[in-house]
């Protein structure tokens, strides 16, 4: 695939480290950016992680339904009703 479709760019801003992760680990169980994006935050964010610490995640990114602009995820995530 040629390219930025099917690829999330990550870049850790610490370290300077950037990767490219194809989608498909995570098509087609999670669709779209917001699917995509809710799985990232649930496996790798914390209650725990403020809102300014080096270990939380801004993310963008265009999903089906939004054919053209990024839906940014800047949410704060309710903690207390996922993890019951």
């Amino acid at each position: 695939m040629y390219g930025w479709v099917g690829n999330i760019l990550r870049v850790d801003l610490s370290s300077g480290k950037i990767s490219v992760v194809p989608t498909s680990e995570y098509v087609p169980r999670f669709v779209g950016g917001w699917g995509i994006m809710a799985k990232i935050a649930w496996d790798e964010l914390t209650p725990e992680i403020g809102a300014f610490d080096p270990e939380n995640r801004i993310m963008a990114m265009t999903g089906p339904e939004r054919s053209c602009g990024p839906e940014f995820f800047f949410k704060e995530v309710p903690w207390d009703r996922l993890r019951k």
